[in-house]
């Protein structure tokens, strides 16, 4: 008995002792010649077991930050994966049809842009271009304006401009102070158009700069100009202008 209870503190507080007599338990249950298992003591047990958990405890001690931090993540990635949508399976059956009958059309579709409205936008185009050459000048340019407005008019209109051009050319004398005026569009509207007739009208809005003496002196208005277009060889042409 005495050697029972020696045996029992030297556990308690030596490891390697555990293991050796956790051995020796194991080593005895199998003797030579003998063919009856040997019960191993239940104090020896009680010991190994209290010794185990006592082990186990100290672990969760000593790392019981890193073991939290651990399942957190473990709980997160979880979470994570659960509150992702899944995705949702299409069965495609195969069939003979035409490739591409069975798939989304674009939302493009034929006919959306009427002809109408393609009319507008060339005639919307031409006068634009138009006017942002023709309102803009300066008393140093000698009317190139004009020039570069001429390949925009129609035959009897682009008669008139060079007619005026050559005279305005004719007495023309640069300023020896500057002034210049530039010209933005800054809205149109398409007043009349009639395919039939090729004829159309547009009343378009304009910022207009003008300056004196530099280009840093200037002050703004805001002027509308009326244009008539007519249809030459399938394309618009200006016929008319006229400052509001």
């Amino acid at each position: 008995m005495m050697k029972k209870k020696h045996l029992k503190k030297r556990w308690k507080g030596d490891k390697k002792l555990m293991h050796f007599v956790f051995a020796r338990c194991i080593i005895a249950c199998h003797c030579e010649g003998c063919n009856q298992p040997v019960a191993i003591p239940s104090n020896i047990i009680k010991i190994i077991y209290n010794k185990m958990l006592e082990h186990i405890k100290d672990f969760f001690r000593k790392y019981k930050k890193l073991i939290l931090i651990i399942l957190a993540i473990i709980l997160l990635l979880i979470i994570i994966i659960f509150s992702i949508p899944q995705k949702q399976e299409t069965e495609t059956t195969p069939t003979s049809t035409i490739r591409g009958s069975q798939l989304e059309q674009p939302t493009i579709v034929k006919g959306t842009i009427t002809k109408e409205d393609k009319e507008k936008s060339s005639a919307s185009v031409v006068a634009k271009t138009f006017t942002e050459i023709y309102g803009s000048y300066s008393n140093q340019s000698n009317y190139l304006n004009l020039e570069n407005s001429l390949s925009l008019l129609s035959a009897s209109f682009k008669s008139e401009i060079q007619s005026l051009l050559t005279k305005s050319r004719a007495s023309y004398a640069s300023g020896a102070s500057y002034e210049g005026v530039t010209t933005v569009v800054i809205n149109i509207t398409v007043e009349s158009l009639d395919e039939t007739t090729g004829k159309a009208t547009l009343l378009l809005k304009t910022q207009r700069k003008e300056s004196k003496g530099t280009q840093a002196n200037f002050t703004i208005k805001y002027q509308d100009i009326r244009l008539n277009l007519v249809k030459e060889s399938s394309v618009w042409l200006i016929d008319g202008a006229n400052w509001q």
